[in-house]
C-alpha cells in the first residue's frame, strides 16, 4: 500500500513540476524523467491515465499546454519502446489533430520519428509510416531541418531492411537524399548518412531500383559527382561523402545486374579517364577500383584496353592521378586476382620501370602492388621479372639515400616480405 502511495504522490509530483515551470530547458528535463517513469509503468498498467492527460493538453486551445502535450507525448514514445504497442491507433490519430493544426512540428515530427524506432510490429510500423509524407514536408520546410534530416535518414537506413515497409515512399526518399547529398553545403555528417542510405536501399530494394532506369541513372550521376570532390578539405581520419560515395557504387555494383550497371559506370569512366582535369580522371580509377569486383562479368572483355588506360596513368602529370591508378591496381589484384593476374606481362614491367620515378609515398603503393600481385602468379610468369625484381627491393632494402621515417620503414617492410618470398621460390625452384 505504501509502494502505491509512493507512486501516485511521484506522478502527481512530477506533473505538477512540470506545468508549472516556466523554464525551458528545465520543464523539457522534466518531461524526460516523466517519460522514463512512464515507460516503467504503463507496461504494468500503473498509469493509464497518462495518455488522456496527454490528450487534452494536445486538444487544448492554450498554446502553451498545447506545446506542454506535445512535449510529454515525446518523451513518453521516445522512452516506452515496444511497450507503445498498445497505444499504436489513438497516438496516430493524435499525431494526424496535432499535423492538421500545425502544433509544434519539430517536436511532432521526432516523436513519429521515435516511434518508428521503438521495435514495435511491422503491422504497427505500417500504420505509422503512412505519415511519412507530412514528415518529409514539414521537414523540408523546417527552417534549420538538418538535425531532423539527419534523425530520419538514420531511421530510414534501418527501416529500408524490413519488407515493403518504405516501398511506396522510396523513389520519394532517393530523390530528397540525392539532392541533399550533392550539395556540399549540407556538411559531411548529413551527406553520409543519406548516401548510406542509398547504399542500405540496394542491398533489399535492388529489383525495384533496377527497374527505375531514370533513378538508377540519377543515383550513379550524383555518385560520380560526388567522387570528384577534393578531400584534402577534410580531416586525414574524417570519412567524407567521397569515401561513402565509392561504398554506394561498390554496393550498385554488386547488386545491380551487369547489363544493367556496367554500361552506366563505363560510359561516365571513359568520359572522366578523358578529361583534362585532374580530378576527373582521378575520380574515373577510383570508381573503377571500387566496382571491379561487381561488374567483373561484364569487365573481363574490356578488362586489356582498360588496363591499358589506366596504366598511363601511371606517368600522369597529377601525383593524385598517379597514386589514384597504383591504388586502382591494388583493388584489381585483391577483388579480381584471377583475371587481373592475366595480365602480367603489361602490368608489371609498367611497374617495374615507373617505381624509380616516383616520391616515397607512389613507391610503397607500387610495391604494396608488387606485392600482392606476385602473390597470384605462377613460377613460370614471375621467372622472367625475378632478377630485375631482386635487384629493385634489395636496392630499397639497401639504399642508404633513403631517410628515417615511418614512410621508408614501411617500404622497408613491404620490401623485405616480397624479397624473401621471391627468393623462397626461387630456392624451390632450383631443388627442382
Amino acid at each position: 500500500a505504501q509502494e502505491a502511495v509512493f507512486k501516485i504522490s511521484t506522478k502527481e509530483a512530477l506533473l505538477s513540476a512540470f506545468l508549472s515551470e516556466t523554464d525551458a530547458k528545465v520543464r523539457e528535463n522534466v518531461a524526460y524523467v516523466i517519460g522514463t517513469l512512464a515507460s516503467l509503468l504503463i507496461p504494468n498498467n500503473e498509469w493509464p491515465e497518462i495518455f488522456a492527460f496527454i490528450t487534452a493538453k494536445c486538444q487544448s486551445s492554450n498554446p502553451l499546454e498545447l506545446d506542454q502535450g506535445v512535449l510529454l507525448l515525446y518523451a513518453i514514445c521516445d522512452e516506452l519502446g515496444k511497450g507503445l504497442e498498445p497505444f499504436i491507433s489513438p497516438i496516430i490519430e493524435l499525431l494526424n489533430k496535432l499535423i492538421a493544426i500545425k502544433a509544434n512540428q519539430t517536436l511532432t515530427v521526432k516523436t513519429i520519428n521515435a516511434i518508428l524506432n521503438s521495435n514495435i510490429s511491422e503491422d504497427s510500423l505500417m500504420k505509422v509510416i503512412a505519415l511519412l509524407p507530412h514528415v518529409l514536408q514539414i521537414t523540408l520546410t523546417s527552417p534549420d531541418n538538418t538535425s531532423l534530416l539527419h534523425e530520419i535518414f538514420d531511421s530510414f537506413s534501418d527501416l529500408v531492411y524490413i519488407p515493403k515497409l518504405l516501398v511506396p515512399y522510396l523513389p520519394t526518399l532517393i530523390e530528397i537524399a540525392l539532392s541533399i547529398a550533392e550539395n556540399k553545403e549540407n556538411g559531411n555528417d548529413l551527406r553520409n548518412i543519406v548516401l548510406a542510405f542509398i547504399e542500405f536501399a540496394v542491398n533489399t530494394k535492388a529489383k525495384l531500383i533496377r527497374k527505375d532506369k531514370k533513378m538508377l541513372t540519377r543515383i550513379i550521376d550524383v555518385a560520380f559527382k560526388i567522387v570528384t570532390e577534393n578531400e584534402d578539405e577534410h580531416e586525414e581520419d574524417e570519412e567524407t561523402p567521397v569515401t561513402s560515395a565509392l561504398y554506394l557504387l561498390q554496393a550498385y555494383a554488386l547488386k545491380i545486374p551487369n547489363r544493367i550497371i556496367y554500361s552506366l559506370i563505363m560510359e561516365r569512366c571513359d568520359a572522366f579517364i578523358k578529361s583534362p582535369e585532374p580530378r576527373l580522371r582521378k575520380a574515373a580509377l577510383m570508381i573503377l577500383g571500387a566496382t571491379c569486383k561487381g561488374i567483373e562479368l561484364a569487365l573481363k572483355k574490356d578488362l586489356d584496353s582498360v588496363l591499358d588506360v589506366a596504366l598511363k596513368c601511371a606517368k600522369d602529370e597529377s601525383v593524385k592521378v598517379q597514386e589514384a591508378c597504383f591504388k586502382t591496381l591494388y583493388d584489381f589484384t585483391d577483388c579480381i586476382p584471377q583475371g587481373f593476374s592475366k595480365h602480367y606481362s603489361k602490368v608489371l614491367p609498367v611497374l617495374l620501370a615507373e617505381i624509380g620515378n616516383k616520391p616515397d609515398q607512389l613507391k610503397i603503393k607500387i610495391l604494396i602492388v608488387l606485392e600482392t600481385f606476385c602473390e597470384h602468379l605462377s613460377k613460370e610468369e614471375i621467372s622472367p621479372y625475378l632478377k630485375p625484381l631482386l635487384q629493385l627491393l634489395i636496392f630499397y632494402v639497401d639504399s642508404s639515400q633513403m631517410s628515417v621515417s615511418y614512410t621508408h620503414l614501411r617500404a622497408h617492410e613491404t620490401s623485405l616480405h616480397l624479397v624473401c618470398r621471391l627468393l623462397l621460390e626461387k630456392k624451390k625452384k632450383k631443388k627442382k
